[in-house]
């Protein structure tokens, strides 16, 4: 099974306000090499990690749960989980170090709930929690989510 992840309004409006300002700040230092190259340096640093861990779709198999970004899949095998419910991000999540909507919502959040867990998201309206054997703990977003728990929970019964 395999589900796009559907980005929220703020996620996108976040993305594009970051992403032309930035474009219009090189724009406007071009020249000036005091300037240009600090502000290269910062959409380096933010798009290089984003096109690594931005999340665009899942996807589910009988080995893994795959996390597909433009440059890396992710996967979480299934052997691994124990447990997989509806989850919904709380509004007292602390990014430990992480995306808080640009490109998605990824990287790792504490909360006073599922403590520390790695996330991968868009809109937190449609996530879910998944429970390794470890411990660990991954907070997952697809624009179909309760097709992808139901498919899931179907492969780690067996």
């Amino acid at each position: 099974m395999k589900s796009k992840v559907k980005y929220s309004t703020l996620s996108w409006v976040l993305t594009l306000a970051i992403a032309v300002g930035l474009i219009v700040g090189l724009i406007a230092s071009w020249g000036e090499p005091e300037a240009f190259y600090p502000i290269l340096a910062i959409v380096l640093l933010l798009l290089i990690p984003s096109l690594f861990f931005a999340p665009v779709s899942l996807s589910a198999d009988n080995d893994a749960i795959h996390i597909h970004s433009p440059f890396k899949i992710h996967s979480i095998p299934m052997k691994e989980v124990v447990n997989v419910e509806r989850y919904r991000p709380l509004p007292g999540t602390i990014r430990t170090c992480a995306s808080g909507g640009f490109m998605g919502y990824w990287g790792t959040f504490r909360d006073s709930v599922s403590k520390n867990y790695t996330g991968f998201w868009g809109d937190k309206d449609d996530c879910f929690m998944i429970t390794l054997t470890d411990g660990k703990k991954y907070l997952l977003g697809c624009k179909n989510p309760d097709a992808m728990l139901t498919h899931i929970r179907s492969q780690i019964t067996h």
